[in-house]
C-alpha cells in the first residue's frame, strides 16, 4: 500500500516548490537515503548543473526517480510523484520534509529536516534542521 508525503524544496527562504510522492515507505530512514543518493548523482558534475533553484533541483529529482522506477519495466515510472501548490497536503501524510539548498555545495552539506506532528506545514514541530551528511552518518552508525 503506497503512502504519501509532501516534501518541500527551498533556497533562501523565498524560492520553494513542493512535490508529492506515493511510496511504500514514506520514513525518513527511507525517504532521507533516497535524497543523499540523489544529491550524490546531481552533484557529481558540477558544470552540468542549472544552479541549485528548487525548481530545477525538483525536475532532476522526479527524473532520477522515474529513470530508477522504469528499470523494473512495469510502468511504475508513470506513478509515484506529482508538483503540488506550496502548503498543499492531501492529508494521509505519515511525514512532511523540507530540504534546504542555501549554501551547499555537496550532498552532505544539503540541509534537512522533517515532521511526523502537523496540521501544516506553517504549524509542524519539526525536528531540528541537520544535514543529509548528519543523517546518514548516524542512520549508518546505528544499522
Amino acid at each position: 500500500m503506497s503512502e504519501v508525503t509532501q516534501i518541500r524544496f527551498i533556497k533562501n527562504e523565498g524560492n520553494a516548490i513542493q512535490i508529492c510522492n506515493y511510496s511504500d515507505d514514506t520514513h525518513p530512514n527511507a525517504v532521507i537515503p533516497e535524497l543523499y543518493d540523489f544529491f550524490k548523482w546531481y552533484y557529481s558534475e558540477p558544470n552540468s548543473r542549472q544552479g541549485d533553484y528548487p525548481d530545477y533541483v525538483v525536475a532532476n529529482f522526479i527524473y532520477y526517480e522515474k529513470k530508477k522506477l522504469s528499470e523494473y519495466g512495469n510502468g511504475e515510472e508513470k506513478l509515484g510523484y506529482g508538483i503540488e501548490k506550496l502548503g498543499d497536503l492531501d492529508g494521509e501524510e505519515e511525514y512532511i520534509y523540507e530540504v534546504d539548498l542555501t549554501d551547499a555545495e555537496k550532498p552532505e552539506e544539503v540541509k534537512i529536516r522533517y515532521s511526523d506532528d502537523f496540521k501544516s506545514f506553517s504549524k509542524a514541530k519539526w525536528h531540528p534542521w541537520t544535514t543529509l551528511g548528519k543523517f546518514m552518518a548516524k542512520l549508518l552508525a546505528n544499522q
